[in-house]
């Protein structure tokens, strides 16, 4: 998420899956994000969207290429989970 937002978005929440609105919370470190970033990411103003146009696009091409499932189960405890699990299933 640093990748994408840049470093002055702010502090990234420690514990995502604490939060009551995870979307809401990345639309507003998008906020401070490079231009682009925030092109994408958040709607256009006026608009009725809840987000940008590119949101979907700009967060596939992330996890496609920069996001890393073993750093991201870190902070998440259900992501960590269903790793194990696989593994388990994989044995």
């Amino acid at each position: 998420m640093r990748e994408l937002l840049g470093s002055r978005a702010g502090t990234l929440p420690r514990e995502p899956e604490s939060l009551p609105d995870p979307k809401a919370t990345l639309l507003n470190l998008a906020r401070k994000a490079p231009r682009g970033v925030r092109e994408d990411l958040l709607p256009a103003p006026g608009s009725i969207a809840s987000q940008g146009l590119g949101f979907n696009s700009r967060l596939s091409d992330i996890v496609r290429t920069i996001w890393n499932p073993a750093r991201a189960a870190e902070r998440a405890p259900s992501l960590q989970r269903m790793r194990e699990r696989l593994r388990e299933l994989g044995q």
